[in-house]
């Protein structure tokens, strides 16, 4: 049939294997499609969700596309020696082989391999893939888990000028907003919002990664996502994600700046001694320094100080999970908190970092 290099393998593998489930009471949804493609194989797997597929570099034969268990071929292939990969027909099995190894997998007919029509893709644009799974990454983290409020289950895209396009997510909790500015001269196309799965989002990251570009296309329940020798197709979340913009406080008060890798490991440490995961954190600012502090009934108490820059006295409270998971999603080496009362939304931003910001809604001291 053909023969592979493992490193090209497990690459190949890693990208389809996300589409994958290990679980499924469908058996061809447990099984990747392997078929024969201008001097190499294409892989594909789905959940019927998703759908990945990948070229290959292999010297093959002219063969018969086929399916073999995705999850145990992945496994193999990574146990393997470096070199060479054999694959070859016999019978109803495939017979891996390399160096003195060798198994034999059952097959399954590769018609029964549902596949995803991606349609019309009306709206297409090539776009920087570091900015777009850059800009994924630092929203991702807010998105909600409440199956009851599906339409917050993943990010919401739309673009907000003639080239730039906004990525926002929110679980009612906290919100964040990341802009990508892709510069003069770069054509965007004109379509209505989409809501892009949370597993979606993740595999387009990894899609991304070691490409300079990737082709987005998209339509009103698809959206497919290319790089050299790649695809990625998913349906998108049916539904209208709200109106976020009424979240983000148009005024503040005061405005605080903090070394981001020193409050990150302050608020990290003080946690330790609270026992609920629901516990309030507290933030008391005063005369350019910032307090932070937990406690919990069983455990204790533990607090830090930090220095800080600006005048703001107030006191006030956060999930520190929430505040961690912000900061480990922004930019650069500060953060800066955009407060006006102990009641009322937080803004955390980089320094001059335009539109991108995270909104963290206080808890009761």
């Amino acid at each position: 049939m053909f023969i592979a290099e493992k490193s090209a393998l497990v690459a190949a593998l890693g990208q389809v294997i996300g589409a994958i489930e290990r679980r499924n009471t469908i058996p061809i949804l447990a099984n990747v499609l392997l078929a024969p493609e201008d001097d190499g194989v294409r892989l594909t797997g789905t959940d019927l969700d998703i759908e990945i597929s990948v070229r290959m570099v292999a010297t093959s034969e002219a063969f018969e596309a086929l399916t073999v268990p995705a999850a145990m071929l992945n496994d193999i292939v990574r146990k393997l020696p470096d070199g060479p990969v054999r694959f070859e027909r016999s019978k109803s099995d495939v017979v891996v082989k390399s160096g003195g190894a060798r198994f034999a997998l059952h097959t399954l007919p590769a018609s029964d391999m549902p596949t995803m029509d991606g349609g019309t893709m009306p709206a297409g644009m090539d776009i920087d893939a570091d900015a777009f799974a850059a800009g994924l990454a630092g929203v991702d983290f807010a998105i909600s888990t409440e199956e009851t409020r599906f339409y917050l289950n993943g990010v919401y895209l739309h673009r907000t000028a003639e080239n730039a396009l906004t990525l926002v997510a929110t679980d009612g909790h906290r919100l964040a907003r990341r802009g990508i500015d892709l510069g003069d001269g770069t054509e965007i196309a004109d379509f209505n919002g989409i809501i892009i799965p949370r597993k979606t989002c993740g595999l387009i990251k990894k899609l991304a990664e070691k490409h300079d570009r990737l082709r987005l296309e998209i339509s009103d329940n698809r959206i497919r996502v290319s790089v050299e020798g790649a695809m990625l197709i998913s349906k998108l979340i049916d539904g209208t994600f709200p109106d976020y913009q009424r979240v983000i406080p148009e005024r503040f008060e005061k405005t605080v700046t903090v070394v981001k890798s020193d409050l990150r490991a302050a608020v990290d440490r003080v946690m330790t001694v609270q026992t609920d995961k629901g516990n309030c954190t507290k933030f008391d600012f005063s005369d350019g320094k910032l307090l932070v502090s937990a406690s919990s009934a069983d455990a204790g108490s533990g607090e830090e100080d930090l220095a800080c820059r600006g005048d703001a006295k107030i006191e006030i409270g956060f999930n520190g999970k929430y505040v961690v998971a912000a900061l480990e999603a922004m930019d650069g080496e500060a953060v800066e908190f955009r407060l006006t009362d102990s009641g009322s939304p937080t803004i955390l931003r980089r320094p001059g970092a335009g539109d991108d910001l995270i909104v963290l809604m206080p808890m009761r001291v």
